[in-house]
C-alpha cells in the first residue's frame, strides 16, 4: 500500500464559534486525484483552508507526507510543497501580472515565468497590466499559473474554473 501524501483525521474546524468541519476524514496518495463536492456551506473551502492553517484546527490531524502540519505557518506548508488556488484567487491587485508571478516562484530563476506564459498565453499579453486590470477569468489564470510556478507536490483547487472561459476550461 502507498503512503499517504494527504491525510485528514477526524478533523473538527470552523470560524469563531461556528462548527464548519466536524470528523472529516480522507486521505490522498501520490498521484491521485480527490474532488470533494457539495453545495454551498458544506465545508469544502473550510476544509482546504484547514489544510494550509488559514483557519483554526479545533481537532483531528491534518498529515502531508508523513508529518503532522499542527504548528506549522502557512508558509511553511507551502514550504513543504502545498500550492493553494483560492476561489477568491487573491490576485495582488497593485501588482502586475508579471509581478504577481514573481510572487509564485519560490527561488525559482525569473526564467521559469515562460512556463505560465505558455500554459496560460493570454497572461503573457497582459504581463504590465495591473492586476485589477484583468478580467475574473484572467484573474483566476493567474491565480492558477501563480501556484504552479511554486512547483507544489499537492495542488489544492478551489472553484479552479470560476471565471474561465470553456476554451481554457479545457
Amino acid at each position: 500500500m502507498t503512503a499517504a501524501l494527504l491525510e485528514l483525521q477526524r478533523v473538527v474546524a470552523g470560524y469563531g464559534p461556528t462548527t464548519v468541519l466536524n470528523g472529516l476524514s480522507f486521505v490522498v496518495a501520490p498521484g491521485e486525484r480527490l474532488a470533494i463536492i457539495g453545495r454551498n456551506g458544506v465545508g469544502k473551502t473550510t476544509a482546504l483552508r484547514a489544510v494550509m492553517g488559514l483557519v483554526q484546527l479545533g481537532a483531528g490531524r491534518i498529515v502531508f507526507d508523513g508529518e503532522d502540519l499542527a504548528g506549522l505557518a502557512t508558509h511553511q506548508r507551502a514550504q513543504r510543497g502545498l500550492g493553494l488556488v483560492p476561489q477568491t484567487r487573491d490576485v495582488f491587485p497593485s501588482l502586475s501580472v508579471e509581478e504577481n508571478l514573481l510572487a509564485g516562484l519560490k527561488h525559482r530563476p525569473r526564467s521559469a515565468l515562460d512556463e505560465a506564459y505558455a500554459l496560460f498565453p493570454r497572461l503573457a499579453q497582459r504581463r504590465r497590466n495591473g492586476g485589477l486590470q484583468l478580467s475574473g477569468g484572467e484573474q483566476q489564470m493567474l491565480s492558477v499559473a501563480r501556484a504552479l510556478l511554486g512547483r507544489p507536490r499537492l495542488l489544492l483547487l478551489d472553484e479552479p474554473l470560476e471565471g474561465l472561459a470553456p476554451l481554457i476550461r479545457k
